[in-house]
């Protein structure tokens, strides 16, 4: 008997029987996604979304913002933070040049 005929699928987890209108299992609590429903994204996971953001600093804001399940509020706050992070960055790398350059001066300049 196809189950899947009825509107009758079986959670991918647990395995139990659940109506296919249901987007999460009611016994397992896991995500059912439907067979006509776009499997998600290896950068639209978590670590995906890290490894962009590590990798590629503000350059992955992008995969941030196409992300299905970030709400707007979260999308800001990584933005910002993300941004923030940036700066800082480039401040302490621009000090560290500048003190190194200044060192580089004091050894090559006769007394």
């Amino acid at each position: 008997m196809n189950t899947a005929a009825h509107g009758i699928e079986r959670c991918a987890f647990c395995a139990r029987e659940l109506d296919e209108r249901f987007r999460f299992c009611p016994y397992c609590g896991k995500r059912h996604r439907s067979p006509d429903e776009p499997s998600q994204r290896w950068y639209h996971s978590t670590y995906g979304v890290i490894l962009c953001l590590a990798l590629l600093g503000p350059f992955a804001l992008p995969v941030v913002w196409s992300h299905p399940r970030y709400g707007i509020v979260m999308k800001i706050v990584v933005t910002i933070l993300i941004l923030a992070l940036t700066a800082v960055i480039a401040y302490v790398l621009v000090v560290l040049y500048m003190r190194l350059a200044e060192q580089i001066r004091q050894l090559t300049t006769p007394y």
